[in-house]
């Protein structure tokens, strides 16, 4: 991938389904909140489609794989976007809330 050039993103099983849980969770309570989730989670894989290196190296990773975790505030906390850089393709592992026990 050269200097300038977007990543493909690509979201796993898990990830998708990470997505949907999470917005489950969150809906219910506060409709309003869980459309702003949506928003603030696709703006942020969308720029790590630009800047894939934006996340830290995930400490746990095996020492062939570029696999990384991105930050993304909401409110108070923070959603946790573990993916891997593999060519020109960002592929998502998983999404969590920084406050739940992975």
């Amino acid at each position: 991938m050269s200097e300038g050039e977007a990543a493909s993103l690509i979201l796993t099983e898990e990830a998708v389904l990470d997505l949907d849980r999470l917005d489950l969770f969150l809906r219910p309570v506060n409709p309003a909140a869980a459309d702003r989730f949506q928003d603030v989670i696709w703006l942020a894989l969308q720029r790590l489609m630009e800047h894939p290196r934006t996340g830290r190296p995930w400490p746990l990773k095996p020492e062939d794989q570029d696999i990384r975790e991105h930050f993304v505030t909401f409110g108070k906390r923070a959603y946790v976007v573990r993916y891997r850089i593999s060519g020109a393709e960002i592929v998502v592992a998983r999404i969590h809330h920084s406050r739940e026990d992975r």
